[in-house]
């Protein structure tokens, strides 16, 4: 099958880069909250966070740990790459710990990868994440705007305004002294506030990843909340939601974000604090002119009109087709034949 369209001229579609997904085919289990875009973006972050250290140190790195691991794709994906790598995953559900231990033993990894019954929320987490001492943590936490009257397991608690996760990963890494992060977190859960949370707990903005895409039935059953909320930067305009879902069927689009931070203490440069406040503007540049602009924004962010001083923005577009395209990535063909329907 081909494209039956051409993608969003300007912007890559993030399918083009879905490599790391190929790994996880069956019987390799996802979990029911598992979607591929956010999975791949934190994946890619990851990847460049872990080249970055080991670029940092001369040396490959030893310890790599994924919070809300749930299927731990992020976590098992590298041990391929590193083989001197081991692999730590935590996940407030107990069903998501087992899927992960059993995912590890498909791949050849169970001696390489252990994983723990511990949520974000839990009083031991920070202590927990010391002893282990990663290299890099990778967080790809839920992070869509909750409801307060409306309460959702597809969020799990995210909060009013989304944040409440990718800001509790960041104040346990901290915590416990880790100095590189790959962060998952959207356009839609105040995503101004988490990077500048970021840059508060002493995390500097090394690389962007975003991609634009349509709402799902979650994100599109909460649009009359989500325009409620000053920090949710949504687009609906006739073009961003025709160029996502030719189909007819969005309502907005908007961003997902992935951040490769690296702590300020370790950076070698005078000018540390001010390449953090770089990366907070480069995410409120980015997300209000997507409001203002639409997917055009993207593009030129990521090219000609990148802010000065600003770390490095990969962006990329998910319209129908390349949802499709992510999901066979990480599904592996289609086996069988599909049953005859007649007419009666």
């Amino acid at each position: 099958m081909a494209r039956p369209a051409p993608a969003t001229a300007g912007l890559r579609s993030l399918a083009t880069v879905a490599a790391p997904l190929a790994r996880f085919r069956p019987p390799f289990e996802f979990g029911d909250f598992f979607a591929p875009e956010d999975t791949l973006l934190c994946a890619l972050a990851t990847a460049h966070t872990l080249a970055r250290h080991a670029d940092a140190h001369d040396a490959p790195p030893a310890r790599l740990v994924e919070l809300t691991c749930g299927s731990a794709v992020v976590a098992l994906g590298p041990l391929d790459r590193w083989p001197a790598l081991r692999a730590w995953g935590a996940d407030v559900d107990a069903d998501a710990v087992s899927r992960a231990r059993r995912n590890a033993r498909v791949l050849g990894h169970a001696e390489r990868a252990r994983f723990a019954h511990l949520g974000l929320f839990d009083a031991r987490l920070p202590r927990w994440l010391r002893r282990r001492a990663p290299d890099v943590v990778a967080c790809n936490p839920p992070y869509v705007p909750e409801p307060p009257d409306a309460p959702n397991a597809l969020v799990a608690g995210a909060g009013p305004d989304g944040a409440r996760h990718p800001k509790r990963a960041l104040a346990a890494c901290a915590r416990a002294g880790v100095p590189r992060l790959a962060l998952s977190w959207c356009s839609l859960g105040d995503p101004v506030g988490v990077a500048r949370a970021a840059a508060r707990r002493g995390y500097v903005l090394d690389a962007l990843w975003t991609a634009a895409l349509a709402d799902g039935e979650y994100t599109g059953g909460a649009h009359a909340y989500l325009r409620t909320l000053p920090t949710a930067f949504l687009d609906e305009s006739a073009a961003t939601r025709h160029a996502l879902a030719p189909d007819g069927a969005a309502r907005f689009g908007y961003l997902l974000l992935a951040g490769s931070f690296v702590r300020a203490a370790d950076v070698h440069s005078p000018d540390a604090r001010e390449r953090a406040r770089a990366g907070v503007r480069l995410v409120a540049r980015l997300v209000r002119r997507f409001v203002r602009d639409g997917l055009p924004a993207l593009a030129t962010l990521a090219g000609r009109e990148a802010p000065a001083g600003a770390p490095p923005l990969h962006a990329y577009v998910v319209d129908r087709w390349d949802e499709l395209s992510l999901r066979a990535a990480a599904h592996g063909p289609v086996s069988g034949s599909l049953p005859s329907i007649s007419a009666s």
